[in-house]
């Protein structure tokens, strides 16, 4: 096999395995949330409240990581 084509193969492996072990890592973490939102017993409105505040918060941090804001 041509040097380019085992790269690409080789890259199109990785770029694969890697977003099935980020997928897993997502799932992982949305149980997490779940069971800690369940457990914590704290009305659904004010949960979502501080979620949107998070949300806020990490949307702002990923901005200035890139220059945006």
């Amino acid at each position: 096999m041509e040097p380019d084509k085992l790269l690409e193969k080789h890259q199109a492996e990785f770029q694969a395995a890697y977003e099935a072990k980020l997928d897993e890592l997502t799932g992982r973490l949305y149980n997490q949330f779940v069971g800690f939102i369940s457990e914590s017993r704290v009305p659904l409105y004010n949960t979502l409240v501080v979620l949107e505040i998070l949300k806020t918060e990490v949307t702002e941090q990923i901005k200035k990581r890139q220059g945006i804001d």
